[in-house]
């Protein structure tokens, strides 16, 4: 089966220049790096990218601005005694490395029917200030947002399944 496209003056040259033995020693190349954003091996990457451009006569621009980033490292949730495997979602902020605690009160979600359901905020009504929010679902945006602004001091939300999702809590993606 073929898949056809408008096609553009030159481009099956250039798809029949691609070679995959040049893709694939970056691969080899970079499963040997741990590109975490600022580090070396992210430079070392770019140098990969940038030395292959230039041998190959690609004008490009390598662009370094600043960005706010989030490694989160780990997390827990511990209830009576018993402590839960957990992710912190990048973005988020703890004001405490020691860990927080404070009373727990559910706060139902509802199913993200759209991608504007994203950034809705909670369904429920409850009195939350100084407690942790604790609700089904990934963390959504405009979730935590508004249980930030009715005063919680955390939001814990417990995904479907046995993996689980690293995500991230802000509306700034990209």
């Amino acid at each position: 089966m073929e898949i056809s496209t408008i096609q553009v003056r030159g481009e099956r040259d250039v798809v029949g220049d691609v070679r995959l033995d040049h893709a694939w020693s970056l691969v080899e190349e970079f499963s040997n790096l741990v590109r975490g954003s600022g580090s070396d091996d992210e430079a070392r990457a770019v140098e990969h990218i940038t030395s292959r451009l230039e041998a190959w006569g690609v004008p490009h621009t390598v662009h370094r601005p600043e960005l706010f980033i989030s490694l989160p490292l780990r997390a827990s949730l511990a209830v009576d005694g018993v402590t839960y495997e957990a992710s912190t979602p990048s973005m988020a902020r703890s004001t405490s490395p020691e860990g927080e605690t404070a009373e727990i009160i559910y706060q139902p979600s509802r199913y993200a029917a759209s991608v504007n359901d994203i950034f809705a905020g909670a369904a429920g009504t409850g009195e939350v200030a100084g407690k942790f929010g604790v609700t089904e679902s990934f963390t959504m945006p405009g979730k935590n947002a508004d249980l930030e602004a009715r005063g919680a001091r955390g939001v814990v939300s417990i995904a479907p399944g046995e993996r689980i999702h690293e995500g991230i809590c802000t509306s700034i993606w990209g």
